[in-house]
């Protein structure tokens, strides 16, 4: 019985941190993600590619890998967003998966409306999913994977 509740303790304990309240972390991604989304109105390269991890990020975009690192991201999206006269995102249902305080995924439907700088409109739906890592206290993109309809 004597060792019964130390380990009855430890079981509780164990017990109630796997019950950890992550709603904070998903409050945050979700910000952040609404913030890199509303980014993208602006056109400016450089300022969404301040969102990504220059370590390790990768874009994975209608159906093949389209950017292996952030700075191929800068190069190919400045000829992509070149010309674009302007573009705006929908963020629906948004589910955020906790990996733990430094990790999350954030997974999400959307609507995209564009216009080319030669009138030329298009729309675009499907899902996103962002794979988020806090880097020396920021959180950082360090995956996308665009799946359009």
């Amino acid at each position: 019985m004597k060792n019964i509740v130390p380990a009855l303790i430890l079981f509780i304990t164990s017990c109630s941190h796997n019950n950890h309240d992550d709603s904070g972390v998903k409050d945050q991604v979700i910000e952040i993600t609404k913030e890199y989304n509303r980014l993208w109105q602006t056109l400016n390269v450089d300022s969404i590619a301040e969102f990504h991890s220059d370590k390790s990020f990768a874009y994975y975009w209608h159906g093949g890998l389209a950017s292996a690192n952030n700075d191929h991201f800068r190069k190919l999206f400045s000829t992509i967003l070149s010309t674009t006269k302007d573009w705006s995102i929908k963020m629906a249902q948004p589910l955020v998966q906790v990996i733990s305080d430094d990790a999350a995924i954030v997974s999400f439907g959307f609507e995209a409306v564009s216009t080319e700088k030669n009138g030329t409109k298009s729309n675009e739906t499907g899902a996103l999913t962002y794979i988020w890592n806090k880097i020396n206290n920021k959180w950082k993109l360090v995956h996308i994977h665009e799946s359009a309809k």
